[in-house]
């Protein structure tokens, strides 16, 4: 007869991957923008992928993407920077 209880075979230790939340709390506002412009630019629903140029994206389209990032960003001066962010979106679309 075996020497342990059901107790001590029952119990395993469960091990956790690292926590992403905390990692992305860590992000500078800089570093979580690129990274929200990227997820926008990948989202199908958001950035049209039938187009071969970022040039042939419509204005409502791109007036569509930037209300995305306004819904997720405020800052005071949001609209002084939209080509310099909608040109971040052409760079992470060309890639």
């Amino acid at each position: 007869m075996l020497n342990c209880s059901v107790k001590q075979i029952i119990q395993v230790e469960k091990v956790r991957e690292s926590n992403k939340c905390k990692e992305v709390a860590s992000l500078e506002i800089e570093q979580k923008l690129k990274r929200h412009l990227g997820k926008l630019v990948c989202d199908r629903n958001i950035c049209p992928l039938g187009v071969s140029s970022w040039h042939d994206i419509t204005q409502e389209k791109l007036n569509h993407m930037w209300a995305a990032i306004e819904h997720k960003f405020e800052s005071v001066d949001m609209n002084d920077r939209r080509d310099h962010i909608l040109g971040c979106m052409n760079e992470l679309w060309n890639k």
